[in-house]
C-alpha cells in the first residue's frame, strides 16, 4: 500500500470488515502502513482509515437544533 500521510495529524484508526466467518485485528500501525491478521482463517477484507486532518484538529460539526 503507498499512502500520503501528510495530511494526517496524530494517530489513525483503521477499521477492518471481514468479508467471511474470521475475526481480522490490525497487528501493527506504521506512518506509511499497517498489517491486518486473521484469526480463523484466509478472509478476504474491506478496509477504511480514518485520522483528523491536519490543520483543522479544532474544528467539529456544529450543533444542529431542528426547527
Amino acid at each position: 500500500m503507498n499512502t500520503n500521510v501528510s495530511t494526517a495529524e496524530g494517530d489513525y484508526l483503521v477499521h477492518v470488515t471481514a468479508y467471511g466467518d474470521a475475526t481480522l485485528f490490525v497487528e501493527s500501525r506504521q506512518a506509511d502502513r499497517f498489517v491486518v491478521k486473521s484469526k480463523g482463517g484466509d478472509v478476504s477484507f474491506g478496509w477504511e482509515v480514518s485520522a483528523l486532518r491536519r490543520g483543522y484538529e479544532q474544528y467539529r460539526l456544529e450543533a444542529w437544533e431542528n426547527g
